[in-house]
Formats: C-alpha cells, sequence, structure tokens
C-alpha cells in the first residue's frame, strides 16, 4: 500500500491535479467506473521516478534536489448515472445552478440529467476547502444530483483548487506548510468555462497539461496557452491503462524524469470502497450503451478491413500466376485463401462485439468475482457469438445489399450477463456443484442464447438491417433476390424501399432533372443498375453536416456507428469513412500546417508554447493516426475566415467523395487510408482539396488577423 512520506526539506514533491468527466464518445472503457478511472491514473503517476545521479549530465554543476511523485493530489471528476456521454447535453444543462440562488428566486431550477461528482483531496465537511494528501489515496464521492448543481460545486471546488495553485507558487516550497506542490494537470474531457480559475491560475505557473478529450485540450492550448504533453489527443476505442501509462510518460519527460513501468505502485483494494464513500451497489458504475461498446470495437473493424483488403490481393496474385495451371496446391491455396475470407467477413465482427457487450454489460463487482468468473463470460460469449455470427451471415446471401453480424453480436452479448447472473442463483440455491455451474454458464448460457438468435430471428432481421443501412449510406439500390428464404414481413419492407428507389431513380432520368447530375472528370457519375444517381451538391452537403455535426456531439453519436456498421461484414472500407478522413481529418490538418508556419497571434505575441504544441501534436496525429480533430475548433471559431473555409474544403472533398463513390478510413495512416481505398485518385484529390483551402486559409487569416 502506498502511502505519502513525510516531507523532507531536501525533497521536491511533484502532483498532479485531474479535472473533467466521463467525456462523450470514449465514456465506455473505464469511465463508467470513476474509482478505477481515478486509481489507476494515481497508480501510472506513481511510476514516475527520478533519475540516477549517475545518468545526469555534467550540465548541472549543482547538487540537485531529490524529486518525487505522489500521484494524484486533487482530482475533480463528474460522471452521469446513466453511463452515458455529454455529447447530447444542451448548454441549459451545463450551465451551474446554485441553491441559494434558487431559493431567493422562489424557482426550482433542476437542470440536466442526474450527475455524480467524485473528487480527491478536498474536505468532506467543507468541499471548497483543499486539504493536505492522506497516508492512503481516496476516492470520494462527494455529491449526487441534477448536472446544473453538480456544476455550481465544481466552480466552487475549482476556486479553492486555483488558490492553492497560486499559494504554493507564491511561498517557497521550504517555508510552505504543503508538503506536495501541483506541477501538472490532467484533463479528461473537462468543461473549460467550469475551471477557468484553476486553468487561468495554470496559465500563470506554466503547468503542462496531459489528457484526452480533443475538444477541451484545444481550447485549453489556444485559450490559456498551456503546453500539451504525452499520448494526450485522440481517446476513440482506448483504454484508461492505455491512456494513463501515456500521460505519465509525457509527464515524466516534461520533468526530466523516468517512467518506470516495473515500479509496483498499487495503491487500491475493493475492500476499501466503503471507506472512500463509495458502495459497489449503489448505481455508480452504470452499464455502458451498445453504441459506446460499437465504437469500442472500432480496432477490430479498421483491422478486419485492412486483412481483407490483402487478401483480396494475394487471392489475385495468386490467381494470376499459372493461367493454365489448375495444380492441386494453387487450389489449396486459394480455398484456403476463401475459408479466411468467410471467417473475417461474417464471423470475427459480429464473435468480437459479442464478447466485447457481455464483458462491458456486466456488473463486475472485484469484491466478488474472479478470473474464474471473467473466463466464464468469455466462454459464454464466445460460444453465442460464433452462433449468433453464423445465423447472421445467412442475410448475406438473402439480399444484394448484404448483410452483418456486428449488431446481432452485441444485442447477444448484452443478453449473457442477466440470464448467467439468474442460472448461476438457481445453482446456489439448489447446491449444484461447481463443476456443473461452469458448464451450465461457460457453455449452456452461450449456446442458449445463440440458438435463440437464430430461432427467434433477430440475427437474421438485425442482418438485413445492417445490409440496407450500408445500401442507404452508399446511394445502393436494395435489391431482393427473388424473396427466397426471406421472412415476408422483411420482405415486404425491403420491397417497399426498392420501390422508392426505382422511383427517385426515375425523376432522376427527367430532362430537367438531370442537369444535376451531370458528369465531369473529378466526378464521373456512375450509371449502373447497382447504384442510385447521386445528386450535384450532395456530397457538398454531407461534408458540411459532418463538420457541423461533429462540434455539437453528432459524431461519436450518430456518424461513427455508421462508419463502423458501413464496414461491417464489408470487402471494402466506408464511404462515411472516407468523408471522416477528408471533411474532418485533413481540414483540421490543414489548419495546423497553417499555424505552424504563421502562428496566430496570443497574448504574448505570436507563436505561445501552447499553439505550437497543440498544432504540431494535431498535426502528426492527424497524418499519421488520423485522429484529433477537435485540436481545430478553437481555431475555427477564433477567425470566422478560418471557420467558413472549413466548411467549403470539406464540402469540396465530399462532393468528389460522393460523386466517385469513393471508400475510406479514419483512425489510420494518411498512406495506408490510400492504400486502403477503392479509388485513390479521388481519396488523394479530395485530401488534397480539403487540405490545401484550409492551410491557405488558416496562413492570410493569422498573417492579416481575420
Amino acid at each position: 500500500m502506498s502511502s505519502t512520506p513525510q516531507p523532507d526539506p531536501s525533497t521536491d514533491y511533484y502532483s498532479v491535479a485531474l479535472i473533467g468527466s466521463s467525456g462523450g464518445g470514449t465514456a465506455t472503457l473505464g469511465h463508467t467506473n470513476p474509482i478505477e478511472l481515478l486509481t489507476t491514473i494515481h497508480n501510472e503517476l506513481m511510476r514516475i521516478r527520478d533519475v540516477d545521479d549517475e545518468s545526469r549530465t555534467a550540465v548541472k554543476p549543482k547538487p540537485h534536489r531529490r524529486r518525487v511523485c505522489l500521484g494524484l493530489s486533487h482530482a475533480i471528476f463528474v460522471s452521469l448515472c446513466d453511463g452515458g456521454g455529454f455529447d447530447s447535453i444542451g448548454e441549459e444543462g451545463w450551465n451551474p445552478n446554485d441553491d441559494d440562488i434558487d431559493r431567493r428566486c422562489d424557482v426550482k431550477k433542476d437542470r440536466g440529467p442526474q450527475a455524480v461528482l467524485f473528487t480527491v483531496g478536498f474536505s468532506s465537511n467543507e468541499p471548497a476547502q483543499c486539504v493536505d494528501m492522506d497516508e492512503q489515496f481516496r476516492v470520494h464521492l462527494m455529491k449526487r444530483g441534477p448536472l446544473s448543481k453538480i456544476n455550481a460545486l465544481v466552480q466552487k471546488l475549482d476556486n479553492a483548487l486555483a488558490s492553492r495553485i497560486q499559494c504554493q507558487h507564491s511561498m517557497p516550497m521550504e517555508r510552505s506548510s504543503q508538503n506536495y506542490s501541483i506541477r501538472a494537470i490532467i484533463s479528461l474531457s473537462s468543461k473549460p468555462s467550469l475551471h477557468h480559475s484553476f486553468l487561468s491560475a495554470a496559465s500563470q505557473n506554466v503547468l503542462p497539461v496531459a489528457g484526452s478529450g480533443g475538444t477541451s485540450l484545444g481550447i485549453l492550448a489556444s485559450r490559456y496557452d498551456l503546453k500539451i504533453v504525452g499520448n494526450s489527443g485522440g481517446s476513440v476505442a482506448s483504454t484508461t491503462l492505455t491512456k494513463a501509462r501515456g500521460w505519465a510518460r509525457g509527464l515524466a519527460v516534461e520533468w526530466g524524469m523516468e517512467y518506470d513501468v516495473n515500479y509496483d505502485s498499487s495503491v487500491y483494494s475493493s475492500k476499501e470502497d466503503c471507506e472512500n464513500g463509495v458502495e459497489r451497489n449503489d448505481g455508480v458504475n452504470a452499464l455502458p450503451s451498445l453504441k459506446s461498446i460499437l465504437e469500442a470495437a472500432l480496432p477490430s473493424f479498421l483491422c478486419v478491413s485492412v486483412a481483407l483488403r490483402l487478401l483480396s490481393l494475394w487471392f489475385v496474385g495468386d490467381a494470376s500466376e499459372e493461367e493454365g495451371s489448375c495444380s492441386n496446391v494453387l487450389m489449396q491455396s486459394q480455398q484456403s485463401i476463401r475459408t479466411l475470407e468467410y471467417a473475417l467477413r461474417h464471423f470475427a465482427l459480429g464473435t468480437a462485439c459479442c464478447v466485447l457487450s457481455a464483458m462491458s454489460r456486466c456488473k463486475n463487482d472485484s469484491a466478488t468475482q474472479s478470473s474464474g468468473d471473467q473466463s466464464t463470460l468469455l466462454l459464454a460469449a464466445v460460444v453465442a457469438g460464433v452462433i449468433t455470427s453464423a445465423s447472421a451471415s445467412v442475410s448475406a446471401h438473402a439480399t444484394v445489399c448484404g448483410g452483418g453480424s456486428a449488431l446481432a453480436g452485441l444485442v447477444a452479448g448484452a443478453c449473457i450477463p442477466p440470464i448467467m447472473s439468474r442460472i448461476s442463483d438457481f445453482c446456489i440455491r439448489y447446491h449444484v456443484t461447481a463443476t456443473m455451474t461452469n458448464i451450465l454458464l461457460g457453455g449452456g448460457v452461450g449456446i442458449v442464447v445463440g440458438i435463440f438468435m437464430h430461432l427467434s430471428g433477430a440475427a437474421y432481421a438485425l442482418g438485413i438491417a445492417t445490409g440496407v443501412i450500408r445500401c442507404l449510406m452508399r446511394w445502393k439500390r436494395v435489391a431482393v433476390s427473388n424473396g427466397k428464404g426471406i421472412q415476408s414481413p422483411i420482405h415486404t419492407i425491403l420491397s417497399a424501399l426498392s420501390y422508392l428507389q426505382e422511383y427517385s431513380s426515375n425523376i432522376a432520368k427527367l430532362p430537367r432533372i438531370g442537369f444535376f447530375y451531370c458528369s465531369s472528370f473529378l466526378l464521373p457519375t456512375r450509371v449502373s443498375t447497382e447504384f442510385l444517381p447521386v445528386p450535384i451538391g450532395m456530397g457538398f452537403l454531407y461534408g458540411v453536416l459532418f463538420v457541423y455535426g461533429s462540434k455539437i456531439g453528432f459524431y461519436h453519436s450518430i456518424f461513427l456507428p455508421l462508419i463502423l456498421l458501413e464496414m461491417d461484414c464489408s470487402n471494402d472500407a466506408s464511404l462515411f469513412g472516407a468523408i471522416d478522413e477528408c471533411a474532418l481529418v485533413m481540414v483540421c490538418a490543414g489548419i495546423c500546417a497553417g499555424n505552424l508556419i504563421v502562428p496566430p497571434c496570443s497574448k504574448e505575441g505570436r507563436g505561445g508554447a501552447g499553439h505550437n504544441s497543440l498544432s504540431w501534436k494535431a498535426l502528426k496525429t492527424n497524418i499519421l493516426c488520423g485522429d484529433f480533430i477537435e485540436a481545430a475548433y478553437p481555431y475555427m471559431e477564433k477567425s470566422k475566415l478560418i471557420n467558413i473555409s472549413s466548411y467549403i474544403a470539406a464540402g469540396l472533398s465530399c462532393e468528389i467523395l460522393m460523386q466517385r463513390r469513393v471508400l475510406g478510413s479514419a483512425y489510420l495512416p494518411l498512406p495506408l487510408v490510400i492504400w486502403l481505398s477503392n479509388d485513390r485518385l479521388g481519396i488523394c484529390a479530395a485530401s488534397g482539396i480539403a487540405f490545401g483551402v484550409c492551410f491557405m486559409s488558416t496562413v492570410i487569416s493569422n498573417m492579416y488577423m481575420w
């Protein structure tokens, strides 16, 4: 058990303050368990150690003071009770609501959803007062209520934390009564307006920032000129441990210290929940939504898409080697490639989503569950996922639009934990042996759920729904294969959709309407029985909607789930994925590149440390990782020229993508996106336009301060 050391006059004690919330799209992997989240971050920060004397260079002639990192000294963290994200909450729900003001106005203003405030380093009796670090790290549940009231208390805590920083930097460490000094900030999807006092004090004292939540980090760097360090930025489908290790290492480098991954910094035991002020059955650890679980499966979707692309090239290479030869070796090689391709398309994603859904929807109580319980859950999820995926794969052959297994896997996985809980209670009540209990749970539950998904037609219907969504997104015709093997209600719905598509296609052929479907070199209209004609300007509208929607929280709630469903059970990438890459990633890259060439004006003049670190980190992340698009938002809000040009760049690039039916994906290096695309000329042209327009407008805006 780690404890705070006794103050030593010859030692500098470093600590970190954390502010933020459970966020929007990344509210799944760890953020729905705030105690585990804060404890994991604290543990990784405790691994930061001072470098040895022998490893220091001769640049510093004076003997250095020993330095020790004490982890998190203060934390202000807000989480929604329902486990959802903050994307869809309006500004009215965010506005703080003070009880004293309400009493004077005699009006009840409990705005916003129910939320919970967790703190570290604040007094339980007087919330607006900071306290020194205890011998043991503790997370306190300070208040539960409407978000507006929670935010009012957050502002009081923020003012107290700001006073703490101003006090510690106005007095030498050896004279201060404090036994540590806050030397850095971790921001987790924070609301900068709620933490203005603390961030202003941090800016005056030049504290580095690590964390996640691209929008908030962009505001912190641009408005408060705070330096971004570590792997801060993109955090979609990442885990708490992955992010915490990157933040700890980044802060260690910034402080001139080292991150020791082998150091045992465990400070938490589930038995201390009651001491921390939290009961395991108090409903704080809310279950994530299926949408959030689907987004957490993003790595599987991307890697399966790349693997299918490689297999398609491999198959073409084998087929063209000896044109007249039909040797057994060649035939067996082709057959094995087809088998592997079929498994990746129809089984891999459905099974992965089923396992992830079962693990995420399980109410994990570490005090009562062991690794054996988790392995039993995995067994049931894998069995159910395979059966459900096999059932859903039938939908891929029933219609021309294909099918998908991800949705069916998510539903099957969500059904497993409650069924396992009831069967486990039954076995305990009737004294069933442990071996038989595990057989029923690990094998029986998975088979029952899988067979139910098959016999009920749920897996088949969800597969058909995925295929229809893919067709509508790609402006592709929904065609039914003579109605064979299709259930009558589904057949009726598909026939109605097919009729509406045919009707709209006939309207497009009218002489007066056909003008809006013209063709050119960069915009070749496909005349095919497979695709519907796309009117000129529809792609521009898509690009504008993507840019605007990403600012108001539509990306994680609408766009990203649609991208994943489009990629499910498909040999290709995604049309919406290509729009994501050009309209968001390349637009951000152009803006950040322009800021590096001509830095924007800051309070201290051009080129503050916050602007430079944000632009450089975002540009690298955009090109090499296809992420961290939120870094451009502060500059878009600051300059009307940059804001307007971003919409124009997104619209022009997406018009090319729509007319040429270009497929691609974000979250990958740009060269890999070009290789993965079905139209490399189209993706290069669209990316170049998005980057170039935003780059030039940013340079002009920064030069003339427009």
